[in-house]
């Protein structure tokens, strides 16, 4: 699967997040996560400051889905940043 076609499903992800339960929220941006993670650093050519970028954003989303109430306006915008980062690259 292509990056694309990968960022356009996580595109699909966030936007029903809205919708979903705290539970099933959580669990997307666990799916989310674990994908950006999967597809992005330094493998797709991301430059040193934007690596740098991408791993800073992927902790501050991994600390959003550990708490016990996540901000899933927070968390979908610096996702979509992530995705931005992966998309130029």
């Amino acid at each position: 699967m292509t990056i694309p076609h990968q960022i356009w499903i996580l595109e699909e992800m966030l936007e029903t997040m809205e919708s979903l339960t705290v539970a099933g929220q959580r669990h997307n941006m666990e799916k989310v996560l674990a994908c950006l993670r999967r597809i992005g650093g330094p493998a797709v050519g991301l430059s040193p400051r934007n690596n740098q970028t991408f791993v800073l954003l992927l902790e501050q989303l991994s600390d959003q889905v550990r708490l016990a109430m996540p901000d899933v306006g927070e968390f979908t915008t610096r996702a979509r940043a992530v995705a931005a980062l992966l998309s130029a690259a």
